[in-house]
């Protein structure tokens, strides 16, 4: 029997007209918040890449068929035209001067096996993942070395060791492979001066002095009866992070369980230009997630089953033999402090001058569980999205 390994991994920090672009930000957004949902029931911190995830099945999708495919392109929520819409938000998300953004993918297979041309090509011309032969069957631990090499270097070495020993096997067919890496300067730094430690309240009986940042700021603003949310701009104005905090006595729960893309596009649309005094931790969030299990409970199942899996696409079969996939890994670091963030970028605030008394400033102090994203404004896509609980 052999196998696919699929590996989604991504390293970040320390009303529109629908384009191919936006269709496919859209698509990985709803993935996001529907993968969130799930992966949020378990306690403390979380982390993750929707769009690293979300591409890197959709390159596993390619090769599926039938059912197969079916169960994926509606978890996901894909159209029939996927490919080049991907192709259109991966070739729209680039670093530049102010701020560094790097997407790579690639493919690591069998060396000898006549993998079909139009699964390859499929795969290069609207993904960029090129085919990196390797001997999963006699150089199967130096196979596994090499790919974690390469997530290292992509990632600029922030992820390490991202397949443990174990992970590939004799058996092992096909690996894939997608890195994020990002790292941003906020378009107006925090003062390192004003930053002093503050409790945290972990729980309403457990609280933890930690470090909290200060800023005092025109920024993205609005709130209702259960929470507040800020846009806080990075440098080229290209991405931001989306901070949602929910006010004193309403659980994070609460808000969790609401969270959809309409949420959150409303909250984002709300949002005006306010002066703000916001203070937020000053913060490292790591997560290390196997998704195999998940993955299938979304709704996808035959992927992951030996008999029902259907990747005919990749390559031809011999009797005995099934293509499916074993095992989903992902790996993510965020670092937040005075500088930025390694990952994610700007939004501007533009501040009018008014003749009329000033409104007094929004007070924001994120000193309980709160949600945060990075989002890239042109096209829309979250590329990552988190929960900070757990100092």
């Amino acid at each position: 029997m052999k196998t696919i390994i699929l590996l989604a991994l991504a390293f970040s920090f320390p009303s529109m007209a629908v384009s191919q672009t936006s269709k496919a930000a859209l698509a990985t957004n709803q993935f996001g918040f529907s993968l969130y949902k799930v992966t949020s029931k378990t306690q403390g911190n979380l982390f993750f890449s929707p769009l690293s995830i979300e591409s890197a099945l959709a390159m596993t999708s390619t090769g599926a068929q039938q059912e197969t495919l079916k169960q994926m392109l509606t978890t996901l929520n894909l159209s029939s035209n996927y490919h080049s819409e991907f192709k259109a938000l991966l070739n729209q998300l680039k670093g530049s001067r102010d701020f560094q953004l790097f997407v790579a993918n690639r493919i690591w297979g069998q060396s000898g096996t006549p993998y079909y041309p139009a699964f390859l090509k499929v795969l290069l011309e609207n993904y960029g993942a090129d085919l990196a032969p390797l001997d999963f069957k006699t150089q199967t631990e130096p196979s596994r070395l090499k790919i974690n090499q390469w997530v290292q270097q992509q990632t600029r070495e922030k992820i390490k060791d991202l397949l443990k020993p174990g992970t590939i096997s004799k058996d092992t067919d096909l690996v894939l492979t997608n890195a994020i890496y990002f790292k941003g300067s906020w378009s107006e730094a925090f003062k390192k001066e004003l930053t002093k430690d503050d409790p945290f309240q972990i729980s309403p009986n457990q609280t933890k002095v930690i470090p909290f940042m200060h800023l005092a700021s025109g920024l993205r603003y609005t709130e209702n009866s259960d929470l507040q949310y800020v846009q806080l701009p990075y440098k080229g104005n290209e991405l931001v992070m989306d901070v949602i905090l929910p006010k004193p006595g309403v659980p994070l729960t609460s808000i969790e369980q609401k969270l959809t893309s309409l949420f959150f596009a409303n909250l984002s649309n709300q949002a005006l230009p306010s002066e703000v005094e916001l203070s937020l931790p000053k913060f490292k969030v790591e997560s290390d997630l196997d998704l195999g299990a998940t993955l299938s409970n979304l709704g996808m199942p035959s992927a992951f089953d030996k008999s029902r899996a259907n990747f005919r696409g990749v390559r031809k079969l011999n009797s005995g033999e099934n293509l499916f996939i074993s095992k989903v890994v992902h790996k993510a670091f965020v670092e937040i402090n005075e500088e930025g963030t390694e990952a994610a970028a700007a939004t501007a605030v533009v501040k009018d001058l008014a003749q009329s008394e000033p409104p007094p400033p929004k007070v924001i102090k994120a000193d309980r569980p709160f949600l945060f994203f990075v989002r890239h404004l042109s096209s829309g896509a979250i590329l990552f999205m988190g929960r900070y609980s757990q100092p």
